[in-house]
Formats: C-alpha cells, structure tokens, sequence
C-alpha cells in the first residue's frame, strides 16, 4: 500500500502490473499522469496572462466571468497568476466577491 502512494509512476499501471498485467499502459488520467502532463508557467506566459487579467478586470468581475473570458488561456495557469496577483495585493476582492485590479 505504501508503494502505491508513494509511487512516482502512473497509478493505474502500478495496480495493474501488481495484479500481473505486465503490458499495462498509462492511463493518462490519475494523479500522476496529469502532473506530468503539466507544463510549467513561463515567464512570458505570466507576462500575458497578467496583461490579460488586468484588461479583463477594467471592470470588477466574479471568477467565473474572469475564466470564462479568458479565452485561449488554460484555467489552471490563469488561476495560478492570479494567486499571484492576490497573493501581492495587484488583484483584489470587492464586498461582493468581485475582483478587481489595484
């Protein structure tokens, strides 16, 4: 059991290669897998995603309106620079759970 959660390799195939299925495949879905597919926030990336979150919050915006206008811009990596942003008190909330840029 220790083996499985501490595994660096894909769940599925762990569990399918220790019930002896030697050909199994990853699955491209656990935990795992979706780490490795994963590609980190480049620089230039957080540069345009932030010009991007600025302009779209010229007027305050829930989080959803955000995402969803943020076309072509993964949610994950729009969500990270705007932890970011709110973490250095550039993005902020309103009393009625709007963000907004500073």
């Amino acid at each position: 059991m220790l083996e499985y959660v501490h595994t660096k390799d894909c769940r599925s195939r762990f569990i399918n290669q220790y019930f002896g299925d030697a050909s199994a495949q990853n699955c491209g879905t656990c935990d795992v897998c979706l780490q490795r597919k994963k590609t980190p926030l480049t620089p230039a990336e957080f540069d345009a995603i932030s010009k991007h979150i600025q302009r779209q919050l010229q007027q305050p915006k829930m989080l959803s309106e955000l995402l969803d206008a943020m076309h072509g811009t993964p949610k994950d990596k729009a969500k990270e620079v705007l932890h970011f942003l709110q973490a250095e008190a550039i993005v902020s909330g309103d009393e009625s759970g709007k963000l907004k840029w500073k």
